[in-house]
């Protein structure tokens, strides 16, 4: 009986650690990735502490790169006052550091977290915007110099995520830039909001000129955009026609052309075009709305098939679109809509960018 139970015991040792090893052993197969290119997967700021759940994601979506978000704690939406958390960021590290082990790239990202989470960083409009400016460098982005870029190898730092309600001060944009510059080497990016045009409303069409126009993006090493175009008003489009609807968009009939008007903004800076939030949700009409993950009730995996297929065969070709990041991996929500809900979606993100 004793031996039996010293038996038993062994084979669970043994077993731990054959599972801890091959835990251990998971690498991003860069090799298979197109040089120069990101294949990344976005983590949110609550599930960094999910590492096996996000390696496990790597590997299976062929990812090269993942966006770690730093939570940066604001009270309100017109609040100038903001703070690092510090346990949020400890766990953040951690995952930094088993991403490094296995050749994986990190993209950090100082990420708004207003009022508890409940108010989205597209909102968030500081009522003085010197006090703002200051406390983003000196507060946020310096204890990032200090604590992670100084510390480890990172590919990218995201130095602003959606601020449509700063991205009008220039200036302050671009001395935050160059305070950037002289304390972190690598990859510097700017993360912009999607945006709309319409035929039949040139007012939207001046403001994306304006948008694309401003000076600090040509000084930054890759524009971001957190990518939620409104494609087709179908409520299960086909591949084709979502393809021909990034010519296009069908929504209230507005007819932007999305492919058109990335690479205009790639022109225009100089700079190669990221989308550093991506997805689409597997639901019906999951293309008009992909921005909300419950646009409908109803579940559609072919939605999300076939809007990262289209995505995929327009975009894949364009030399200067740099690669993608999806939103969100890491999650043991099973059943949310971001999740990639098929082998065949699963094949379409896997093959992206391989050699």
């Amino acid at each position: 009986m004793k031996k039996r139970k010293s038996l038993i015991s062994i084979l669970g040792v043994l077993i731990m650690l054959f599972s801890f090893s091959f835990q251990g052993n998971v690498q991003a197969d860069v090799n298979t990735i197109q040089s120069g290119k990101i294949k990344s997967g976005n983590v949110t700021v609550w599930e960094v502490g999910n590492v096996a759940k996000v390696l496990a994601d790597v590997e299976r979506l062929n990812l090269n790169t993942v966006n770690v978000p730093i939570q940066v704690d604001i009270p309100n939406v017109n609040s100038a006052n903001m703070v690092i958390n510090q346990a949020q960021k400890k766990q953040a590290i951690i995952l930094i550091q088993e991403l490094l082990k296995r050749n994986i790239q990190v993209i950090v990202e100082p990420f708004p977290y207003i009022q508890q989470g409940n108010i989205g960083e597209t909102e968030w409009n500081p009522s003085n915007i010197n006090d703002f400016f200051w406390n983003w460098k000196t507060v946020v982005l310096q204890d990032i110099f200090n604590s992670i870029t100084s510390k480890y190898n990172i590919y990218g730092l995201k130095i602003a995520s959606n601020f449509v309600n700063m991205e009008y001060a220039e200036g302050y944009w671009n001395d935050t830039i160059d305070f950037v510059r002289q304390q972190y080497k690598g990859n510097i990016l700017y993360q912009m909001n999607w945006w709309l045009t319409a035929s039949w409303d040139p007012s939207y069409e001046a403001k994306f000129i304006g948008k694309i126009n401003r000076p600090y993006l040509k000084k930054v090493d890759i524009v971001s955009i957190d990518s939620w175009f409104e494609v087709s008003g179908k409520r299960n489009p086909s591949y084709e026609e979502v393809k021909q609807s990034l010519f296009a968009t069908t929504v209230y009939n507005r007819g932007q052309n999305v492919v058109q008007q990335l690479e205009q903004l790639h022109k225009t800076t100089g700079k190669p075009v990221y989308f550093g939030g991506f997805n689409v949700p597997a639901r019906e009409l999951g293309l008009q709305n992909p921005w909300n993950p419950d646009v409908t009730n109803v579940f559609s995996k072919d939605v999300q098939l076939n809007g990262w297929r289209a995505y995929r065969e327009v975009l894949e070709p364009k030399p200067y679109f740099k690669g993608f990041s999806i939103w969100f991996i890491g999650s043991n929500d099973s059943s949310h809509s971001y999740q990639i809900h098929s082998k065949e979606a699963d094949a379409v993100i896997n093959g992206w960018y391989r050699k």
